[in-house]
């Protein structure tokens, strides 16, 4: 909704996670309300160690009407009129594959550490490339999309080197 400057039913966390661990449906579904008007940024912040320090000129704008759906927590997001919010909507509107959230969540893992268990806050939640838990701002259910967006991280990882210049050992 452009001229509300909303981006609706925005999927911010799935169940499964690319580095190594998942999140039980029970942690998804009891943290539903600690998204609700967290902040939402471009990229991370640069030090993982400080999740907190942050720049107004990243911020995107704030999670609205969090919930469970589908095995994972969507939201809307109130975007704001500056340069982050004004990007957010252009990745938005595209839908790119490899594109999407990433929370950043204060969570308490399985001793084997193999599930999330809880959650205990969610500090914000970032627009990012490669997110590990979301693979698109929207999440098609088409199963091909793990595919096709591998394949199309191949063929941009190889432009890269090739337009600099350099090669791939």
């Amino acid at each position: 909704d452009s001229q509300a400057r909303l981006v609706l039913n925005v999927a911010l966390t799935g169940p499964d996670s690319r580095n190594g661990y998942r999140y039980s449906e029970s942690a998804l579904r009891e943290a539903v309300p600690l998204y609700d008007q967290k902040p939402v940024f471009l990229d991370h912040a640069p030090d993982r160690l400080k999740p907190r320090d942050r720049s107004t000129r990243d911020l995107v704008g704030n999670i609205i009407n969090p919930r469970f759906e589908d095995g994972r927590i969507r939201s809307d997001i109130r975007v704001l009129d500056t340069e982050s919010g004004r990007t957010f909507l252009a990745l938005a509107n595209t839908n790119l594959p490899g594109v999407g959230m990433s929370h950043v969540v204060v969570a308490q893992r399985s001793t084997d550490g193999s599930t999330v268990e809880l959650i205990r806050d969610v500090v914000c939640v970032d627009a990012v490339i490669n997110p590990a838990t979301t693979q698109t701002f929207r999440e098609s259910q088409d199963p091909t999309a793990s595919s096709e967006i591998a394949h199309l991280e191949e063929q941009l990882q190889s432009a890269a080197f090739v337009e600099c210049g350099l090669t791939q050992e």
